[in-house]
């Protein structure tokens, strides 16, 4: 037998917003700002996330909106795009040494405000989202299950997103819609 290299799979850590049809919307351009700047510092532990909320919400916009308009702007503010990391208390009694229990919550938080902008830079409506999401981690997690911990509260905090602003989208931007 020749020795070879066992294959290594990659982690995947994609988001597939592909499945949905995206926005027509009249206006010439997307404009993203990202007003959520990371402590980079306990609690906040986004940063570490194999994609940011932040990041997350930039490829949604780009996948969900097409601009059909002739002018005018889609202003896609982040207000809110943290992860938040808390260790949860375990038992350290002698039946602790023989069970593994959850170390450690990890909570997203998403907040993002959508307007629509007209040449004059004036607002002509809004819709505003908010979602939450969290996991537990096991006390004796790996690097890897807290990479995957952290995209799956990622990939929650936007789905729900997703959810409620389309909600938003159809009953208040309507008039923008083609």
């Amino acid at each position: 037998y020749a020795c070879t290299n066992a294959s290594v799979l990659e982690p995947d850590f994609t988001l597939n917003f592909q499945d949905d049809e995206p926005y027509l919307i009249d206006v010439a351009a997307l404009e993203i700002v990202d007003q959520y700047k990371s402590p980079f510092s306990d609690p906040y532990v986004e940063h570490l996330s194999p994609i940011t909320p932040a990041q997350a919400v930039r490829e949604w916009v780009g996948v969900r909106f097409r601009p059909v308009g002739a002018e005018g702007r889609l202003r896609v503010t982040v207000t809110n795009a943290s992860i938040v990391g808390k260790s949860l208390d375990t038992d350290k009694d002698f039946k602790a040494l023989f069970i593994s229990e959850q170390g450690a919550e990890l909570t997203g938080t998403l907040s993002v405000t959508i307007e629509v902008l007209n040449a004059q830079e004036v607002s002509l409506a809004h819709v505003l989202a908010y979602s939450a999401a969290s996991k537990t981690l096991a006390e004796d997690a790996s690097l890897m299950d807290r990479d995957y911990a952290m995209f799956s509260v990622t990939k929650s905090l936007v789905k729900a997103f997703d959810v409620e602003v389309s909600r938003q989208i159809d009953q208040y931007l309507q008039l923008f819609l083609r």
